[in-house]
C-alpha cells in the first residue's frame, strides 16, 4: 500500500492542505473543488472500504449479487487508491 500522510487533512483559506500533524502537504491542485476532494479522500477510502466489508459480510448471496457491477467498482476504486493498477 502507498504511504500516505495520516488523515484527517484540513485545508486552510488560501488552499494549503494539512496532514492531521500539521504537516503541509504539496499538493499541485489548482482548482479548490480538487483540493477540497483531496482532503476528503482519506475519509472517502475508509469509507468505502468499510462499505465494501459490510457489504461482503452481510449480503454474500442475493444483494451482493445485484450489487456485482457496484462492487467491481468499489473494489477497483480502492485498489488504485491504495497504488494498484
Amino acid at each position: 500500500m502507498t504511504k500516505i500522510s495520516p488523515p484527517p487533512w484540513t485545508m486552510d483559506e488560501f488552499g494549503y492542505i494539512f496532514d492531521s500533524r500539521g504537516r503541509m502537504i504539496f499538493v499541485s491542485l489548482s482548482e479548490k473543488g480538487d483540493r477540497v476532494l483531496a482532503v476528503g479522500a482519506p475519509d472517502l477510502q475508509a469509507a468505502l472500504r468499510e462499505l465494501v466489508a459490510r457489504i461482503e459480510e452481510v449480503a454474500p448471496g442475493t444483494v451482493h449479487m445485484m450489487l456485482e457491477p457496484e462492487m467491481t467498482g468499489a473494489r477497483a476504486a480502492l485498489a488504485r487508491s491504495e497504488g494498484q493498477p
